[in-house]
Order: C-alpha cells, then structure tokens, then sequence
C-alpha cells in the first residue's frame, strides 16, 4: 500500500484515492467513538 505513519499522520507515496481517504476517515472516526462509549 505504500503507507507510512508519521507524527500521527498518514502520509500516502502513491496518490490517495478520494474513496480510500474517506473510508479510513470514517473507520478512524467510529473507533474513537466505541472506544469513548466504552470508557465511558
């Protein structure tokens, strides 16, 4: 895939596709959220 995290980010050597980025922003974005529902 070509993925190297740095610094929190998610630099991409090859061109990110659209669709690819804005599924890995909505996984990103329901893993915070079961993981604040189940602390809390």
């Amino acid at each position: 895939m070509g993925i190297a995290p740095t610094e929190g980010k998610v630099y991409y050597k090859d061109k990110p596709s659209p669709y690819l980025h804005s599924l890995l922003r909505l996984v990103t974005i329901l893993y915070l959220y079961i993981r604040l529902n189940h602390i809390l």
